[in-house]
């Protein structure tokens, strides 16, 4: 017993997965004009396979989509009557209701228009092209809102963005000016660099005697790099060579 219970439980939950969704009706007046083995054929040209026959009543079954485990999730069933026709679809919860009434209402006059079975009222017809029209109406316009929204979201972006860019811009120009001009000190600091390094060892002795002479023999380095505009370390160079020629002597 227990089971048949899951069995039973386990039906009712595909049940439910299947039920899932708004049912509609419609019903069509009309009277049939030919028999059903007759609009069999022309529902079988239409393509529709899932047809049964009981009497004098044709049901032809269409399953648009079904769920993971095969069951019918979107799909519309047609009874075609000797008096009418019934239509019953389902409306799944996140679908757009204009556009499955668009589906259904076209689907109908479509097998109204190509099996030509039965004599409607002409106002029924119009009726339900305005039908049609009002749902394209509504998607057309919902759809346009949409494109609409989304656009003026973009061009507000767009905005922002190009404000952005063009900050970013003066900030880059400000930086290649900066970088421009740094690089225009380095080539300045580079000749002038060059320039005191040219001076020649002999020159550069000369000129360390010189100052060793009228300062009693003592040299402050830093002090001489400042007055002739030589590096500190190219004056200890000048140092070193009168030292190992012999012509100085370090005193502690």
């Amino acid at each position: 017993m227990k089971k048949l219970k899951k069995i039973e439980d386990s039906n009712k939950e595909e049940k439910q997965e299947e039920d899932n969704s708004d049912k509609k009706i419609i019903v069509l007046k009309g009277k049939r004009t030919k028999d059903v083995k007759e609009l069999k054929t022309a529902i079988e040209k239409l393509g529709f396979r899932e047809i049964n026959i009981t009497k004098e009543k044709m049901n032809v079954k269409i399953v648009e989509r079904e769920t993971i485990k095969g069951l019918p999730y979107v799909y519309i069933t047609l009874d075609f009557e000797p008096d009418q026709i019934v239509v019953e679809y389902n409306l799944p919860k996140e679908y757009s209701k204009s556009l499955r009434e668009f589906e259904i209402t076209s689907l109908l006059l479509r097998v109204l228009l190509l099996t030509e079975g039965y004599e409607v009222d002409p106002q029924i017809i119009y009726k339900m092209i305005f039908n049609v029209f009002g749902s394209v109406h509504d998607i057309l316009t919902r759809d346009y809102i949409l494109l609409k929204s989304n656009h003026d979201s973009l061009r507000e972006e767009y905005k922002k963005l190009k404000i952005k860019f063009e900050e970013t811009e003066k900030i880059n120009q400000k930086i290649n000016k900066t970088m421009l001009e740094v690089e225009s000190r380095n080539k300045e600091l580079e000749e002038k660099v060059k320039f005191l390094e040219s001076v020649s060892e002999e020159t550069l002795k000369e000129m360390i005697v010189d100052w060793l002479k009228t300062n009693r023999g003592s040299i402050n380095v830093d002090e001489f790099s400042k007055i002739h505009n030589l590096s500190s370390g190219r004056v200890e160079q000048g140092l070193n060579m009168l030292m190992k020629d012999g012509v100085i002597e370090k005193v502690r």
